[in-house]
């Protein structure tokens, strides 16, 4: 079983490394995730930008946040080679009070939008992280410099995700893979060098792009798979891509099937109190009670002096009056309407009617 603690207490990133800067629209790629995500979480959901580069999306008590970040300065050489860089992070949300679903789920979110991401934009380096507790914008710009740095180290020591370097014939295989993409890539555009592959057509991290595809299926076990609607079906078809082209890749497709194959807990998870609509009936079953203003000292005194002499008319009505004002409820309109009726009962027992009925009575 898994434990549902660890699982909303992380946050899974992938940043996605170039060497020359992509013609990528962003605000695209935004765009369609974000009309993913309303088609599930319409009425829980909250998107903010920082800046024109990080987007911030709070979905109940998940957060989903992707940044762009392109190299600016000139001759700095902790960040020369690396271009520009595409970070997306999926866990959970400040919100610990709400459900998590979706971060239940982070590595087949970060896969499908990944996947739509690298078909389009091919990147040189993938990294795949994962942190504790609520991604914020400081680790996006923590992540950025650990990306850079990891930029750096790869010419000396290979990227390889972990579990992927002690698969047997893990080398050769690659070997094999790479001359295939390269000669694939050749046999379309017969201009370009059949020896170059494609630029991060062949690397996922030092390992080809459909290997690590692989290798993130098999860590998702579907024994059990939790029955969802599509949620993110199309953050897998790419961001540029306009309606009336070409269909769908057999990758976009492959990790939009994916997401199908979300498996969920052993013991289901108790559903989350909707505390906003909670607090939306209670206010409309009870109102809040205006407190009115106390009347001036002139009127509270002509009250006074109204109850006093309702008293010495008809004791028990004049001091039933007197006690609730003097327990804070002061009225006029309750003293005038008691003494109103009081004075047309006593005429009402002075008339010719009055008398007979109390003489019948006595």
């Amino acid at each position: 079983m898994y434990d549902a603690m660890n699982l909303q207490a992380t946050s899974t990133s992938v940043s996605l490394l170039y060497k020359e800067r992509p013609v990528l629209n962003f605000a695209a790629y935004v765009t369609r995730m974000e009309k993913a995500l309303r088609g599930t979480f319409e009425d829980t959901m909250q998107l903010s930008w920082d800046h024109d580069d990080v987007v911030v999306i709070d979905i109940d008590g998940s957060r989903v946040l992707l940044g762009y970040w392109e190299a600016t300065e000139a001759g700095d050489i902790q960040r020369e080679g690396c271009a520009a860089a595409v970070v997306l992070s999926v866990g959970p949300g400040p919100d610990w009070r709400a459900e998590t679903r979706l971060s239940r789920y982070r590595k087949a979110l970060c896969k499908s939008v990944a996947a739509g991401i690298i078909e389009r934009h091919p990147a040189d380096l993938v990294l795949w992280k994962d942190l504790q507790g609520v991604f914020t914008i400081e680790d996006f710009d923590l992540m950025i410099d650990q990306a850079v740095d990891t930029w750096h180290g790869q010419e000396t020591e290979a990227i390889i995700p972990g579990g992927m370097d002690d698969i047997p014939g893990a080398e050769a295989e690659i070997a094999i893979e790479a001359e295939a993409e390269a000669k694939a890539m050749a046999a379309d555009n017969g201009d370009v060098d059949a020896e170059t592959p494609r630029r991060g057509a062949g690397r996922f991290g030092a390992m080809p792009v459909r290997r690590l595809m692989e290798r993130l299926e098999t860590e998702i076990p579907d024994n059990a798979p939790m029955r969802l609607p599509d949620m993110p079906a199309p953050l897998a078809e790419s961001a540029d891509q306009a309606d009336d082209t070409e269909s769908p890749s057999a990758l976009e497709i492959a990790a939009r099937a994916d997401f199908a194959k979300l498996i969920a807990n052993d013991m289901p998870d108790l559903p989350a109190p909707d505390l906003p609509q909670l607090d939306r009936i209670r206010d409309a079953l009870y109102p809040a009670d205006v407190e009115e203003d106390r009347p001036e000292l002139v009127q509270r005194l002509a009250i006074y002096t109204a109850n006093t002499t309702l008293m010495l008319v008809a004791l028990p009505v004049g001091a039933a009056l007197m006690t609730y004002n003097v327990l804070g409820r002061e009225d006029a309109k309750l003293t005038a309407r008691a003494m109103a009726l009081t004075g047309a009962a006593i005429g009402l027992m002075h008339s010719s009617f009055g008398l007979a009925l109390m003489h019948l009575v006595s």
